[in-house]
């Protein structure tokens, strides 16, 4: 795969643990990931700032074709980020669903 591995929840790169119980909303359809993570990464780059600390927002590739992917926060801050991801999740769906009328 491209790039380097996601990290795991402990910080190592390998394989990923469980999903914790208050991380399992924080997926994102396939066809939503780019407008998630935003020209060049501009979104992550910008929730990162608004964040602050050293944090890490990743997306997994899915599980199998058209499933959603997983969204990982690894680092300071982590319930602060959780809910930026979720607002910004939140803001993706409904551009999309705006675009889905016109």
């Amino acid at each position: 795969s491209k790039g380097c591995p996601l990290r795991t929840l402990d910080g190592s790169a390998g394989v990923v643990q469980q999903v914790p119980a208050d991380e399992e909303d924080l997926v994102v359809p396939p066809d939503q990931v780019g407008l998630f993570i935003g020209r060049g990464g501009e979104n992550i780059k910008e929730m990162r700032e608004k964040i602050g600390g050293d944090i890490f927002i990743g997306v997994h590739q899915a599980t199998r074709p058209g499933a959603p992917q997983r969204i990982q926060i690894v680092g300071d801050n982590r319930e602060k980020a959780k809910e930026i991801v979720r607002e910004k999740l939140l803001e993706i769906k409904t551009r999309a669903k705006g675009r889905e009328k016109e």
